[in-house]
């Protein structure tokens, strides 16, 4: 019994560390994430389409249909995990 209430208590003094936040907030990393995330799409779209003006409007076309389904811009809200 003696042993339940000392467990009970240590239980209760028991703090949890604060996390470390790994929503990204500084807008340079975030401006560098948009870029390397257009670059990745166009990267996509010119695979299939061959042709750098074309590439570039689908994405455009894309990220204009994100926003409108979604309503709000894409990559608006980016966290790190494991430091990527």
């Amino acid at each position: 019994m003696e042993s339940t209430i000392k467990q009970h208590k240590e239980l209760t003094t028991f703090e949890i560390p604060q996390q470390p936040s790994t929503i990204v907030i500084s807008r340079f990393e975030k401006f560098k994430l948009r870029i390397r995330l257009s670059v990745d799409f166009i990267y996509v779209a010119m695979k299939y389409l061959k042709n750098p003006s074309k590439a570039i409007k689908v994405v455009q076309i894309l990220k204009d249909k994100y926003s409108t389904i979604y309503g709000e811009p894409l990559l608006s809200k980016v966290s790190k995990v494991d430091g990527k």
